[in-house]
């Protein structure tokens, strides 16, 4: 791996000794009405179902405004806030990307952070930069479902995550999708030594093999104090 184009040891910590803390972050504006909403309720319940029993879930949604649903350990919760999930209002996806992002840090394991969105921000009082900076000064995985909006696309891409264009019926699959490749992703370990403070490029590169590999490309090296 290289650390500002420095070449650094790194050491593979194995992900199952690490839970994973998933942030589902839902939009359930007016366009979500009806059958989409169904399959949305039925694509994340099957996500919730299928978490291992040390991983942890947080369910946000979000129309004119942003809204704490469930949080925890808690299954049953999780699915009762999922039933009871309404779908009306405008879209506001960057203040509810931003606020996901905010809460990630208090929570243990790897947080990870799936986004649904149908459509484009409408209503949001923060911007898409406020967003996209705060995504790569965090060590939180953002996912996007759906459509993946300019601003949801850029923020996956800092952050080293994914973007699934699913919808419908296809949901389902997408969310399961998510959660797989969580289980399979590789968290590698090293020491930053002391560099100078300021934006970081990494690359990460395979010796022997070819693969698509999708890493966070800088992190902030913070000043001494």
């Amino acid at each position: 791996m290289l650390d500002g184009g420095r070449v650094v040891p790194i050491e593979l910590v194995p992900t199952d000794a690490v839970p994973i803390s998933a942030i589902l972050v839902l939009d359930t504006s007016l366009s979500v009405a009806g059958g989409r909403l169904d399959q949305l309720r039925q694509a994340c319940t099957a996500f919730v179902r299928a978490l291992a029993p040390r991983d942890e879930a947080m369910l946000l949604t979000f129309s004119n405004a942003v809204h704490l649903r469930a949080a925890g350990e808690d299954r049953a919760a999780l699915e009762r806030a999922l039933d009871q999930t309404r779908a009306g209002g405008r879209t506001a996806l960057f203040d509810a990307v931003f606020s996901g992002l905010l809460m990630a840090p208090s929570l243990p394991g790897r947080p990870a952070l799936i986004v649904f969105s149908d459509g484009v921000d409408t209503v949001s009082w923060t911007g898409a930069a406020d967003s996209l900076a705060l995504a790569r000064r965090s060590s939180t995985l953002v996912y996007a479902v759906g459509v993946a909006s300019d601003l949801l696309q850029e923020v996956v891409n800092a952050t080293g995550g994914r973007a699934l264009s699913e919808s419908g019926k296809g949901l389902g699959n997408a969310f399961l999708r998510v959660l797989d490749d969580l289980r399979h992703r590789y968290l590698l370990r090293f020491d930053p030594g002391s560099p100078a403070s300021g934006w970081r490029p990494l690359e990460v590169k395979l010796k022997h093999m070819h693969a698509e590999l999708r890493y966070r490309p800088a992190y902030m090296r913070e000043p001494n104090p």
